[in-house]
């Protein structure tokens, strides 16, 4: 498995553009437009909900201490970002990381590996839901990983634990 360098929020409220403070509640909205996933955290005077295209979104803390623990966005989020790449063949590579992240945190579940004539595929399992998962096995050079990193952790990170 890949460790990631987790970036965390941006600790600036995209409707107000002033810095959030320690202590400060705020809500992170995922939302795809055009071939990017974008992450923008909002002060919580400023939330008046999701956008109508979001992925996904969660409540926050700024932390009152530099340098804490780092946590995931919630599941569901997770979920609904991987399914929505699982289709796209530009995404890929990203589809294949988010996918031994996903087995990593036991969200889903590896349930067999095939080679054919087509490459190598990881079978997955969301077993909550008993929906599987037919994943492409994709070499990544050391900077598409690195890539991939720094995309999902300015996306699907925070300094909190959502409530």
């Amino acid at each position: 498995m890949m460790d990631f360098q987790i970036k965390k929020t941006s600790r600036h409220c995209h409707a107000t553009e002033r810095d959030l403070k320690p202590g400060e509640l705020f809500f992170s909205d995922l939302v795809q437009e055009e071939d990017a996933l974008i992450r923008r955290d909002f002060c919580e005077e400023a939330w008046q909900g999701p956008n109508e295209h979001s992925i996904g979104w969660w409540k926050a803390k700024i932390p009152e201490i530099e340098g804490g623990r780092v946590y995931w966005a919630p599941r569901d989020v997770l979920l609904a970002y991987f399914d929505s790449l699982v289709e796209k063949p530009d995404y890929q590579p990203t589809v294949y990381v988010m996918a031994l992240l996903l087995v990593r945190k036991r969200i889903l579940q590896l349930v067999d590996s095939e080679t054919n004539e087509e490459g190598e595929f990881l079978e997955l399992k969301f077993a909550k839901e008993n929906r599987t998962y037919k994943i492409p096995v994709v070499e990544l050079s050391n900077e598409q990983v690195t890539n991939i990193q720094q995309d999902l952790g300015e996306q699907l990170f925070t300094d909190q634990p959502p409530d």
